[in-house]
C-alpha cells in the first residue's frame, strides 16, 4: 500500500475537505441519474470512496451504495462515522476489483 493512503492521510481527510460541497456534487449526481438514465439506478459503486462522504449522502436519497477503496485506514473512517448510512465497503484496488454482483451505475470522484 502507499503510504500516502495511510493513517496520517485518512485521519485529516475530512478536515482537508470540510469546505467540499458533497451535498451539490450529490445532488447533481441526483439529478443526472434520474435526467439521463433509461432505467431506473438503484444500486451504485463509488469507486474510491474515501471515508464515505459521496456514499453516505447517496444511501441517504435510498440508493443501494457499495463504497470501494484501496486504502484500509480510509475505510476504517468511513465505518466509524457510517452512523445509521446503509453503505457497505469493500477493500480493493479498482485494478484488481471483482464482484459478484452487478450495479446500476458507478462513480469515480
Amino acid at each position: 500500500m502507499n503510504p500516502v493512503f495511510g493513517n496520517t492521510y485518512a485521519s485529516v481527510y475530512d478536515t482537508l475537505y470540510a469546505d467540499k460541497d458533497y451535498d451539490g456534487e450529490v445532488a447533481l449526481i441526483d439529478r443526472l441519474f434520474r435526467q439521463y438514465s433509461r432505467q431506473p439506478i438503484r444500486r451504485v459503486l463509488d469507486l474510491g470512496c474515501g471515508t464515505g462522504n459521496h456514499a453516505f449522502r447517496l444511501a441517504a436519497k435510498g440508493y443501494d451504495v457499495l463504497g470501494v477503496d484501496r486504502s484500509a485506514e480510509m475505510l476504517q473512517q468511513a465505518q466509524a462515522k457510517a452512523g445509521p448510512h446503509a453503505v457497505r465497503f469493500h477493500q480493493s484496488s479498482i485494478a484488481d476489483l471483482k464482484l459478484p454482483e452487478k450495479f446500476d451505475a458507478a462513480l469515480l470522484m
